[in-house]
């Protein structure tokens, strides 16, 4: 069996809970010196739901300009 190509992931624009929404994305390769690292499970905070509220930011945002609405995890 090949390994999967992509993921499923959730996103947010920072504008409310009611507007998380979940897309694919592939997984992409390690480079030299790096793993890749399979996430079977997370904890969510108080803090989490402020974070895709916008009412949280107190760190940056990954994705740069090219995709903003990714949530750090």
């Amino acid at each position: 069996m090949a390994p999967p190509t992509e993921n499923k992931q959730w996103l947010s624009k920072l504008d409310g809970l009611d507007k998380l929404f979940q897309n694919t994305a592939k997984i992409p390769s390690p480079g030299q010196g790096e793993v890749l690292v399979k996430i079977q499970a997370v904890a969510l905070n108080y803090r989490d739901t402020e974070v895709c509220m916008g009412l949280y930011n107190h760190h940056k945002t990954t994705g740069g300009d090219e995709n903003p609405s990714l949530v750090p995890t």
